[in-house]
Order: structure tokens, then sequence, then C-alpha cells
């Protein structure tokens, strides 16, 4: 293994691949394919993956990866071949905050530790990820009306964690 590429959060093991061979893996117009990746990070911060397929005419298709098993480090997501010709692909992976700090809040609203904290911290994500121009419109508006629930101190907290659980969104 080329240990030079490995990055903060490793990508290992992509398939399909057919490693020392001059061919490429092939496929039909319509075939749905698997595509696996092991992918980890240090610490405890929860990661998310997507691939990123290429069209032969330059169509870009983002698709979540999921985890194979809780516990596992497989990543893995089916996508169907829409036109004949060479389709390139890339896996990416990044820190999903959202994913962190809803699992910390889980623990911390349950036990009654630090509410006001990591309503605070939610608020803060959630502020930020809809300052983003290059989310859609309709992404940033759930994003500013999370921030707004974080920030609603009126409510209880498990309405307010409700609310986060309840429009799921990544923030790479």
């Amino acid at each position: 293994m080329d240990t030079s590429q490995v990055g903060r959060i490793p990508i290992l093991d992509v398939s399909p691949s057919l490693p020392g061979s001059p061919w490429l893996p092939k496929a039909f117009v319509g075939e749905v394919i698997p595509f696996e990746a092991t992918i980890f990070r240090e610490g405890h911060d929860a990661i998310g993956a997507a691939l990123v397929l290429t069209s032969p005419v330059g169509a870009v298709t983002r698709v979540p990866l999921r985890l194979r098993a809780p516990g596992t480090d497989r990543w893995w997501a089916h996508a169907q071949l829409t036109e004949p010709g060479n389709y390139t692909f890339a896996i990416e992976a990044y820190g999903d905050d959202v994913e962190t700090w809803l699992h910390t809040a889980d623990i911390k609203v349950a036990a009654g530790i630090d509410i006001d904290l990591v309503f605070l911290m939610g608020q803060q994500l959630f502020d930020r990820g809809s300052q983003d121009s290059a989310r859609p419109k309709a992404e940033r508006a759930i994003l500013t009306k999370l921030a707004s629930t974080m920030a609603d101190a009126q409510l209880a907290p498990n309405e307010r964690l409700a609310a986060a659980h309840d429009h799921p969104c990544s923030l790479p």
C-alpha cells in the first residue's frame, strides 16, 4: 500500500476495481453497480462518505454511502449506469459534524448535562450550514429553521433534539 496517499480519513480497498490489471471494470447500461470502500478515522467524531459518479458526458451524480454494518469500517452504495461509455468515480469522505453533534446531544440531553451549551453548539452548527451559498436554497431554509429551533429555550430539550433528528443533513 502506498501510504503517501493516505490522509486523515483513509479510503482503502475501493471497489469495483481490478488491481494489477490493465482492464477497467465493465458493466452494461441499466446495470446496478455496487461501490464499496473501507473508510475510517482516528478519534470519536463521526464520518460521512459519498460516491461521486461522472458519466461519459460529464454529468456528476453524488450518492451517499452507508455503513455496511454498525461497528465496521466498510461503506457502500449502489448506482445505476444510464448511458453507454466510460464512467469515472471517486469516493469522498469527510468529518460529519452534524452526526457528531447529534451523538453528543443525545447523550447529554438524556443525562441532563450541559443542555444550554449543547443547543448553542447546535444552533451555531446549523447557522454555519445555512450561510453556505453552495447549498440549495431549500436546504439552507431547513438549516435556518433548525438553528432557530435549537435557540428556542421555550421548547423542551427533547423537542429541539427531535427536530434535529427529523431533518437529517450533513455538513461536510
